[in-house]
């Protein structure tokens, strides 16, 4: 009996991992089943999310091309950082339009859509600025040649 006690112990920890796995296995099997019915909704929220953190990043790269405007001389270097500037509005804009489409079924409550609602204000009013400052530039762009 002792030693049967003995094998039954060693074999306790082998006998934990192989429950562990099995509980970890069926949690991310129903992890992934939960996805698959409902997966739709945490694609567009990671993509919804995607997008808001791309939009800032154009607005802080395009913000810094066109504060360099101002700093270079030559034309031919003025001229590049408008055409890099225009690259960059035309990728955002369409981002801006895929970001301020999103419904608002897609929100838990009407306070997060009200939020929501706010925060593509602010991020059209930012691309407004963005773009007024753009043609500008570009007016000078086009005195000085």
């Amino acid at each position: 009996m002792t030693k049967r006690l003995l094998r039954a112990i060693r074999q306790v920890p082998t006998l934990i991992l192989v429950l562990g796995y099995l509980f970890f296995s069926t949690a991310l099997l129903a992890s992934s089943n939960d996805e698959a019915t409902n997966g739709h909704h945490d694609h567009n929220s990671h993509h919804h999310s995607d997008i808001l953190l791309l939009l800032i990043a154009d607005k802080l790269a395009i913000k810094k091309l066109q504060k360099a405007f101002n700093e270079v001389d030559s034309n031919s270097q003025q001229q590049h950082n408008l055409n890099e500037q225009k690259l960059r509005l035309n990728r955002s804009l369409q981002r801006l339009r895929d970001f301020s489409a999103t419904p608002e079924g897609y929100y838990a409550n009407l306070e997060l859509y009200q939020q929501s609602i706010e925060n593509r204000a602010n991020m059209l009013v930012d691309f407004a600025q963005i773009l007024h400052t753009h043609h500008q530039q570009h007016d000078m762009g086009q005195i000085g040649q």
